[in-house]
């Protein structure tokens, strides 16, 4: 369902992390159509915060930050898109260019695009709605109730 068009140029396609709402395969599906593939991921030294206002979501969106401190990690998933997708992403949905970042996967270490929102503003909970948007993307991904759990109880 998710496999995109195999025809397409492989220096076209680029690696995405996502690690808010577009953690969740149906919304990515419809908001930049199928993708090649998916791998659950980790963000080290980064930590997941809810500082962005959202209209759409009704309070604030997932952001993340920098803290340099190895034990933290943002979960997430990496999605191989064009470019004209990660641009669908860009001008639509995030407004800012996305900064490349190395990610584990599997294993391995990828380079992904990922959107970092610059903004001091204070972490606050996210609404119910976009909460469960992002839990249902971790499950998607098949990540443990461990850590779908440790997001749920610290999301502010």
């Amino acid at each position: 369902m998710f496999i995109a068009n195999k025809t397409e140029s492989e220096n076209n396609v680029v690696w995405y992390f996502a690690y808010g709402s577009n953690l969740s395969k149906k919304q990515m599906n419809d908001r930049v159509g199928p993708w090649r593939e998916s791998q659950k991921a980790t963000l080290r030294s980064w930590k997941l915060v809810f500082n962005v206002p959202s209209t759409t979501w009704g309070g604030v969106a997932a952001n993340i930050v920098l803290t340099g401190h190895p034990s933290d990690v943002v979960f997430g998933a990496i999605y191989l898109i064009t470019q004209d997708q990660l641009d669908i992403l860009t001008n639509k949905y995030e407004h800012d260019p996305p900064k490349t970042v190395s990610v584990d996967a599997e294993g391995k270490n990828k380079k992904a695009e990922v959107y970092v929102f610059k903004n001091d503003k204070p972490r606050i909970k996210p609404s119910d709605k976009y909460l469960q948007t992002i839990l249902s993307g971790l499950r998607d991904h098949g990540y443990p109730d461990e850590i779908i759990k440790s997001i749920e109880t610290s999301s502010y």
